[in-house]
């Protein structure tokens, strides 16, 4: 019997030769190497920013072309300084939209498990709880692992049934995509020359 796989919405299509359409929930795998990839472009792109800032700031005390004194364009460097420092805002608050962003999906993704349907025969079934140091499940119970969460399932409606707390030994690499760290503040650049040494 050929099997055909699709994709959608957290649940893996398998639909057989004969056009028969078998269902299962799944999670889908984290990428922890991306979100530290994001982490480190927010804090490398408010850095540069930072640097063009304050090269911009060491710029109006140069002196200016055919011996103009410095400070002479210092208005259309202003101007610069404030589309700088623009930016510098914007992309801290697109870090924080996005964080709140995440942490908002996420309350709403496990605000719902309890009215996920968990088959016996679904991948997420945990078939060796002890593996993974819990307890027996309660009669007529089994357990599952849901989007980064131990869930137990009442065998009968197939339904979960309770979310257990998370404990510091469960797998992290099935969880969903957690909020990134907010970014650091810039580091202002010191100018040349200058001592940084204590």
């Amino acid at each position: 019997m050929k099997i055909a796989f699709g994709l959608a919405s957290g649940v893996l299509v398998l639909v057989s030769a004969t056009g028969s359409v078998i269902a299962q929930e799944f999670t889908a795998p984290r990428f922890e190497g991306l979100e530290q990839q994001q982490q480190i472009q927010q804090q490398n792109n408010l850095d540069a920013a930072q640097k063009r800032l304050q090269d911009e700031r060491l710029r109006t005390l140069q002196p200016g072309p055919a011996g103009q004194p410095p400070g002479a364009n210092a208005a259309a460097s202003a101007l610069r300084q404030s589309e700088i420092q623009d930016e510098i805002y914007r992309q801290q608050l697109r870090a924080e939209q996005d964080r709140q962003h995440v942490a908002r999906e996420n309350a709403i993704t496990d605000t719902a498990l309890p009215n996920r349907r968990i088959a016996k025969s679904s991948v997420l079934v945990v078939t060796d709880p002890v593996h993974y140091g819990l307890p027996s499940a309660p009669p007529g119970q089994y357990y599952a692992r849901l989007n980064g969460r131990f869930v137990l399932v009442d065998s009968t409606s197939e339904l979960v049934v309770k979310v257990l707390d998370p404990r510091p030994t469960d797998p992290t690499g099935d969880g969903p995509t957690r909020p990134l760290p907010r970014p650091q503040p810039p580091i202002p650049v010191a100018p040349p020359g200058s001592d940084t040494d204590p």
